[in-house]
């Protein structure tokens, strides 16, 4: 169970929360701050908005397919397509496009769809104290581990909080 949990405002600053219908956007007081923390921060680096996805129900628990890790409100999916995109009215947000970032049997990233962007927002949230972990898909983390689009440059140390996980291509 989740006491206290706090419903994450449908848009923000540097976001937008995707899939209303699932009222799965409450989290832990702290997660709602990370992520506004982080929508302010891409936003001040001009990156393109973010959709936020499942976060956790309004008590917490068992959710339908999974996510385990949700329950508590203390995990985020935050969406990689971070194609510029107008605000959408909330009927409009069950169905965006959450393309893959990974190229066919994980033969590697899909360089038309994960470039400096991603990688920005990734260092912003990975760098952030309140992170503990956070999930990519391994050809992602193997990408980042190699310097792609930035990763390697300067401090080096937001990275050991990226962890390699499947089913983590696109979020």
């Amino acid at each position: 169970c989740l006491a206290g949990a706090v419903a994450l405002p449908f848009d923000g600053a540097g976001f937008q929360v995707i899939r209303l219908s699932r009222h799965r956007y409450f989290g832990h007081p702290l997660t709602i701050a990370f992520v506004k923390a982080l929508g302010a921060s891409a936003q001040a680096l001009s990156l393109p908005s973010f959709y936020v996805g499942d976060m956790s129900l309004p008590r917490g628990g068992p959710m339908p397919n999974g996510h385990t890790s949700h329950q508590i409100g203390l995990d985020v999916d935050i969406w990689f397509n971070l194609d510029p995109k107008p605000a959408l009215p909330p009927q409009e947000r069950e169905d965006v496009p959450l393309p893959s970032m990974v190229l066919p049997q994980g033969a590697g990233i899909d360089p038309s769809q994960f470039g400096a962007h991603q990688v920005a927002l990734l260092r912003l949230a990975a760098s952030d104290a309140r992170v503990d972990r956070i999930f990519v898909n391994p050809a992602i983390k193997r990408a980042l581990c190699e310097g792609y689009a930035g990763a390697g440059t300067g401090d080096r140390s937001w990275l050991h909080r990226i962890r390699p996980w499947y089913g983590h291509d696109e979020h």
